[in-house]
């Protein structure tokens, strides 16, 4: 093999290796950005179940209460898991 040619086929090698590198920081970026707006969703309603114990406490019952309650943890579970599955595929990376 002449020296151009091994030196193409080094290159090439070396932007596939380049291209690959990229395409798993991009991948990382995706997944942080999804990340941080999964943590976010949880502090809002973490945020909206203050309120709601505040409110209750206050005297200001609704009906609804405990079904709006019931949501709002179901939410808060489903999230951490998106999360959790998230942080998994982190450590992969």
């Amino acid at each position: 093999m002449s020296f151009w040619e091994e030196f193409a086929e080094k290159a090439k090698e070396g932007a596939q290796k380049v291209q690959v590198f990229t395409m798993e920081t991009v991948d990382k970026v995706k997944l942080k950005a999804r990340l941080s707006k999964l943590n976010n969703d949880v502090s809002k309603l973490y945020t909206e179940i203050g309120k709601l114990v505040y409110l209750e406490r206050c005297g200001d019952t609704f009906e609804d209460y405990s079904e709006k309650l019931s949501q709002y943890l179901e939410s808060i579970t489903n999230l951490k898991d998106q999360i959790n599955e998230i942080e998994k595929q982190l450590e992969d990376l």
